[in-house]
């Protein structure tokens, strides 16, 4: 009754508590899913279904598989989802490395548009957008916001890191680590450094990185 989350948006900044409480929420939601080995593959605004109290609801599961693989109901080669949303693993159309974390990274990028306004990555079109969701870093939030809490923050910008490994073990994770922020409790995940993402950034672009490094020893 309450129509899609993509309804509500209109490129303004959602109270942070608010963006917070509605991921949690869809988090407890997709760790059930999770549970009976469903990953979603496709968590977006337009597929997040409000009652008419305002309780988000997970909805379309179209391009959802089984985590163990045996079950998908689409092609397992094609590239799926929705660019701006989508994890770099399924960006690449590596079905095979496409989990649990790809909904992790989902639900990060959802968050980075209620708390700023714009998803993390959006380009002049779907290949140009693919290519920032594998090689680009999100912007930091606070850099957009400069209000936000750090917090929130860190843990948004977990949920959006390129490797699986490097985000929230599961949802449910997520989820509690959101809960904790709720209650003003200290967060479970760090920032991310500095030199860690420059480090992350410049393995991915090698020859880019070393071509930046010789201009800058020449001009030096």
């Amino acid at each position: 009754e309450g129509g899609s989350l993509e309804s509500r948006l209109h490129g303004e900044c959602w109270d942070p508590r608010e963006a917070a409480s509605l991921i949690a929420t869809l988090a407890d939601a997709i760790h059930q899913a999770h549970r009976q080995g469903v990953v979603h593959r496709d968590l977006k605004p337009a597929n997040i279904l409000l009652t008419s109290s305002g309780v988000p609801k997970i909805s379309d599961f179209g391009l959802a598989k089984s985590i163990d693989g045996d079950l998908s109901l689409t092609r397992t080669e094609s590239i799926l989802g929705s660019p701006s949303y989508m994890a770099p693993e399924q960006a690449s159309g590596n079905a095979k490395l496409v989990g649990p974390a790809a909904d992790v990274y989902s639900l990060g990028a959802i968050l980075y548009e209620l708390l700023t306004g714009r998803p993390p990555f959006r380009g002049s079109g779907v290949l140009d957008t693919l290519e920032q969701v594998k090689n680009c870093e999100p912007v930091y939030l606070r850099k957009i916001v400069p209000h936000l809490p750090r917090d929130l923050e860190t843990i948004c910008l977990r949920c959006l890191r390129k490797e699986p490994s490097g985000r929230y073990e599961s949802a449910e994770s997520l989820a509690a680590d959101l809960h904790r922020f709720l209650r003003d409790e200290l967060i479970v995940s760090r920032p991310i450094p500095t030199w860690e993402r420059l480090w992350k950034a410049m393995c991915r672009r090698p020859a880019a990185s070393a071509l930046y490094l010789v201009t800058a020893v020449a001009l030096t």
